[in-house]
């Protein structure tokens, strides 16, 4: 119920976002602009989709295959397309990157080390992220007085430091945990000490909900950590990895500008390397369902008027690449209906892979602290 519960939240955000788009946009705005396409640049922007998934997946088996593994690139595609059909197509609470994990376990027979190679690939590119969102802006100083982006760059900035306190200062972290439990422990007791049955339930309520967040906290800290003696125990690899983390955000940026280019929309292309970072930041939030459908298009609206790109022409590009996302999506479920894993036996049932890559999550919890991973 919970489960779905929450999808149906999230497809009412979805509606919602939709809504507020098209009251501020006219159906003959969205005309003209589909009216102006320009073949060449469209199908330009077509084969922007394969690339973008193609560096994903370069960047993936960088970090998957090791030791005596081997696995065929092919093999991976279409793996990572399959966590699209999940993530963009597929109305659960299941996302892509738990299917890559359970089936690139099979592939290199270890559901743990898959589990890793997928928050290490998420990790490293969130770090670009938040560098780029940080410093990018630098190029046109003049931007940093829009509270957009004012707000976008500060925020990156924050992120790197929690990042950097979680990983290379952990006794600031325990020492929080420690307070804060001190103090709830304390506040608690006054609650309880009221003596009323309602106050007593949010007491009890309260202290779930910081119990929960510490324990999250902690598990999130040890994977960071995890994930970076992972990244920077060898230097050709943490080399080939930030090569490719940085081909990936390149190609996403042209990815955006030729899809205006497609709807004969000229943007500046610095200004497009300088907004599609700080737009992805926040458009990978997950607020709504299927890869975000109506927040994701949302965003990219509001950050482009800032380059002073009319709504319609960003709605219809944030269209453009939406449509580019489903077309990926039913590969892979062509895929995932034809699909032999790495234990040659077909996905079966859709709960499977959560199944598993939950079991993987449990491993996981376990060996945080003594797992060598072998890169």
């Amino acid at each position: 119920m919970r489960v779905r519960g929450t999808i149906l939240i999230k497809f009412a955000f979805s509606i919602l976002f939709f809504v507020l788009l098209f009251s501020f946009v006219r159906g003959s705005e969205l005309a003209d602009v589909l009216r102006q396409i320009h073949w060449g640049y469209f199908l330009l922007s077509l084969l922007m989709g394969p690339a973008v998934l193609t560096a994903s997946c370069l960047k993936w088996r960088l970090i998957l295959v090791h030791g005596d593994k081997r696995v065929s690139f092919a093999r991976l595609l279409q793996i990572y397309c399959i966590g699209y059909f999940f993530s963009n197509i597929l109305p659960s609470t299941v996302g892509g990157d738990v299917v890559r994990a359970y089936y690139g376990g099979n592939e290199i027979n270890d559901q743990v080390y898959s589990a890793i190679s997928v928050f290490i690939e998420r990790f490293s590119g969130l770090i670009f992220l938040l560098l780029l969102v940080l410093m990018m802006p630098l190029l046109r100083p003049a931007l940093y007085q829009n509270p957009t982006v004012f707000v976008t760059s500060l925020s990156g900035f924050a992120g790197l430091v929690v990042i950097s306190v979680l990983i290379f200062v952990p006794s600031i972290t325990d020492r929080m945990l420690r307070v804060g439990n001190v103090l709830t422990s304390n506040i608690i007791l006054w609650l309880n000490g009221l003596k009323m049955a309602r106050v007593a339930r949010m007491a009890t309520r309260l202290e779930d909900v910081i119990r929960f967040v510490a324990a999250k906290t902690d598990k999130v800290r040890h994977r960071l950590h995890l994930a970076w003696q992972t990244m920077s125990k060898d230097k050709t690899f943490l080399f080939k990895l930030i090569t490719l983390t940085l081909m990936f955000y390149v190609i996403a940026i042209l990815n955006v500008y030729f899809s205006f280019k497609a709807f004969g929309v000229h943007v500046e292309l610095l200004l497009v390397a300088i907004l599609v970072p700080a737009a992805l930041f926040f458009a990978h939030l997950p607020v709504t369902i299927l890869g975000n459908l109506g927040y994701f298009e949302s965003v990219f609206v509001i950050f482009f008027m800032i380059a002073g790109v009319p709504p319609a022409e960003s709605l219809v590009m944030g269209l453009l690449l939406r449509f580019k996302m489903f077309l990926l999506g039913i590969v892979g479920m062509i895929f995932y209906f034809t699909f032999a894993g790495g234990d040659k036996k077909k996905p079966g049932k859709l709960v499977s892979p959560l199944k598993n890559a939950l079991y993987s999550e449990q491993l996981i919890e376990k060996t945080t602290d003594s797992v060598d991973c072998p890169l």
